[in-house]
């Protein structure tokens, strides 16, 4: 997705930055794959296996071991439809040794989230009244306040709408968050147990000085756990393998 702003840099000036406690950093030197190598921060989620006694449930010890049996047979995770009415795909795009999770419209292209102006984007950085933002804008670009006005009624620096797409409105982003925002089950643990299965991982930061969100899972087999997951749940989510037929 292209992203648009003017050139104005997300860095206030030298002496400023420092000020305000130093620069944004980056993570766009290094390729999605270079990344995903050097996972910084992780947080590991398990699937709770439930009786099928209980209403609504889908993990069951059943559905676990199709689930597994349809991974080893069709090299594929087990998706099952949604009973609700969709709204988006999210999309699983195949690297090495896991999945890289995508949140797309239900059409397949990326969602439009970048906010219109710097003002409406501002808030999800803690920046929430005018105020704030005027007096943000001057401390940190040395700008008067008309001048801070002004800029906030125009698009973001371009460092800036990066920054957010990295953390809020990217495809990764937007996945990472909605997911990470459910009730997915237990924390990983290591320790083999017939009631924890499959595995998702939330990536907050590929290596030091990096701020993009992400989600992965491993195999076909915790893509169908997931899958089962948003249905349990009534999300209004389908799960796809990008590139399958």
């Amino acid at each position: 997705m292209a992203v648009t702003g003017n050139n104005s840099s997300v860095n206030p000036p030298l002496v400023a930055g420092f000020l305000l406690g130093g620069f944004i950093p980056t993570c766009r030197a290094q390729t999605h794959v270079e990344m995903a190598k050097l996972e910084f921060g992780m947080d590991r989620r398990q699937f709770l296996v439930r009786s099928a006694a209980l209403a609504g449930v889908i993990i069951t010890p059943k559905f676990v071991e199709q689930a597994w049996e349809f991974q080893e047979v069709r090299n594929a995770p087990l998706l099952l439809k949604p009973q609700v009415e969709l709204r988006y795909l999210l999309s699983a795009f195949p690297l090495d040794d896991y999945y890289s999770l995508d949140l797309l419209n239900v059409n397949g292209d990326e969602l439009d989230t970048l906010p219109a102006t710097f003002a409406l984007m501002l808030p999800k950085f803690g920046y929430q009244t005018q105020q704030e933002q005027v007096e943000f804008l001057m401390e940190g670009w040395v700008l008067d306040a008309s001048q801070a006005r002004a800029m906030l009624m125009a698009p973001a620096p371009d460092d800036w709408a990066e920054l957010y797409m990295d953390r809020h409105g990217g495809p990764q982003a937007l996945a990472h968050n909605l997911i990470k925002g459910l009730d997915l089950g237990a924390r990983f643990s290591k320790r083999k147990s017939p009631s924890r299965v499959g595995e998702v991982a939330f990536i907050d930061g590929y290596h030091p000085g990096c701020d993009m969100l992400g989600v992965q899972v491993p195999d076909d087999f915790s893509l169908s756990l997931l899958q089962a997951r948003f249905n349990e749940l009534h999300v209004p989510v389908q799960v796809v393998v990008a590139g399958a037929s």
